[in-house]
């Protein structure tokens, strides 16, 4: 039962993700096409001269949809990561026997490794979408 209510939870925060993705893409796309009309034409707008890229639409719901939860949940784990090191830090000052300082900085490390995991997922990941959407670009453009 909670696995599923997980598993909801999980599947809309990827299609909001993804409808999220697509509509900052569709909207770029617009405003870009519109601001271009209005500086080249001397303020006006002819809206039937607006082109979506409608795979690039697509591209962006499908990696906002894939990515984002995982963004979400790094996230939350950097972020529980640096407030935990922060307080043990905080202890490791009080700590007064050499065993009790050890544990306290092995505990420290423990964090650093998690928010590094982490932010390297981050990086990556968006490190492979600029791959992949510049791939898309250069394939579209030939």
């Amino acid at each position: 039962m909670l696995s599923q209510t997980i598993l909801k939870q999980n599947a809309k925060t990827s299609i909001k993700a993804g409808l999220a993705g697509a509509g900052l893409d569709a909207s770029s796309q617009i405003g870009a096409q519109l601001t271009n009309q209005i500086i080249g034409n001397n303020g006006y707008v002819n809206f039937n001269d607006i082109n979506l890229d409608y795979d690039s639409i697509a591209f962006s719901g499908v990696a906002g949809a894939v990515t984002i939860p995982s963004y979400i949940d790094s996230y939350k784990a950097i972020r529980y990561s640096w407030d935990a090191r922060q307080i043990l830090k905080n202890q490791l000052k009080n700590a007064k026997t050499p065993n009790s300082q050890n544990k306290i900085q092995g505990r420290i490390k423990k964090h650093d490794k998690i928010m590094l995991k982490h932010g390297g997922f981050q990086f990556s990941n968006k490190i492979m979408q600029d791959i992949i959407k510049n791939s898309i670009d250069t394939q579209e453009s030939e």
